[in-house]
């Protein structure tokens, strides 16, 4: 009984240090957690709206050189054919 008592007791130290070590584990996880949240909320979000403003400027921008692009090119097709006609 006694070896029985002794091995019990290993295992019940066993479990409660797996115990401690799980909960400073999941101390650390959610230190992490609150770390990668606050990085994201605070740094990557402002810079995700940066990002999107000046996508949307580029865009902006493109399309109004392709829209005079298209403009010159209806106009230099106006002209061939005023030419050819002429011809």
């Amino acid at each position: 009984k006694s070896a029985d008592l002794s091995k019990i007791e290993a295992v019940r130290s066993s479990i409660q240090c797996l115990s401690t070590r799980m909960r400073v584990s999941i101390h650390k996880i959610d230190n992490i957690c609150l770390t990668i949240n606050k990085l994201r909320d605070e740094e990557l979000w402002s810079k995700m709206k940066e990002l999107i403003h000046r996508l949307s400027k580029m865009w902006s921008s493109m399309l109004e050189c392709h829209s005079r692009q298209s403009r010159v090119i209806a106009e230099a097709e106006k002209l061939d054919k005023m030419t050819l006609k002429e011809n």
